[in-house]
């Protein structure tokens, strides 16, 4: 009774591991970047970046909007403009947004499994809210040229092996036609040596019978 409870226990758990991780996927993969929260584009100068938190705060401060959906907002813009602020940690954070389209291209192409997008994600991210997690871009750096180096050592241990099996066929080709030459050039020495000795035969006969 204890290890059946004990099983389906673990079985409940690890279900339930994985539906969170998945909705961890699902609010990073659907929130908003620093650059949408503020609604400016990624190549936005610094007075723009300025500006348009200058006209958000006006709206969504707490002490011009009560709401709690402006709270939140709030907290959101004086986050993004804190990052985006910043020559570092803007260029940090564009890393970020560029290495994480990236994953999701690798991710919808491969389909990994949640085991592997939790560990990979723990790996790489710094942080615990979805899209201002700051990138550890080191951590990806040796992950991505990690997976690279495997794949240029394993094809070059393919092409070394049908480099040495090509080498190994013409050897095979030159050996036989080595053979063949050897044997042809005994054949005409031979067929040579048969002529001489029978014409020779023939000379001796004639003196003979004069």
């Amino acid at each position: 009774m204890f290890i059946h409870t004990s099983v389906v226990n673990k079985s409940i758990i690890i279900k339930c591991f994985k539906q969170s991780v998945l909705l961890v996927c699902t609010k990073m993969t659907k929130a908003k970047t620093h650059y949408e929260v503020l609604g400016v584009g990624t190549n936005a100068t610094y007075n723009e970046i300025k500006s348009a938190y200058y006209k958000l705060t006006l709206k969504y401060h707490p002490d011009k909007n009560k709401s709690e959906s402006a709270r939140e907002i709030f907290h959101e813009i004086s986050e993004a403009y804190d990052i985006l602020s910043k020559y570092d940690t803007r260029k940090q954070y564009d890393r970020t947004i560029l290495i994480k389209q990236d994953h999701d291209k690798i991710k919808h192409k491969y389909k990994y499994k949640t085991k592997h997008v939790s560990q990979y994600t723990d790996k790489l991210y710094t942080s615990s809210k979805p899209m201002t997690k700051i990138f550890d871009f080191d951590m990806w750096l040796k992950l991505h040229y990690s997976n690279i180096a495997n794949k240029t050592f394993e094809k070059k241990r393919k092409d070394k092996s049908e480099q040495t099996n090509v080498h190994s066929i013409d050897m095979d080709h030159h050996a036989i036609f080595f053979m063949i030459t050897l044997f042809t050039i005994g054949f005409y020495i031979n067929k040579c040596i048969e002529n001489y000795k029978f014409e020779k035969f023939k000379t001796e006969r004639k003196k003979k019978n004069k």
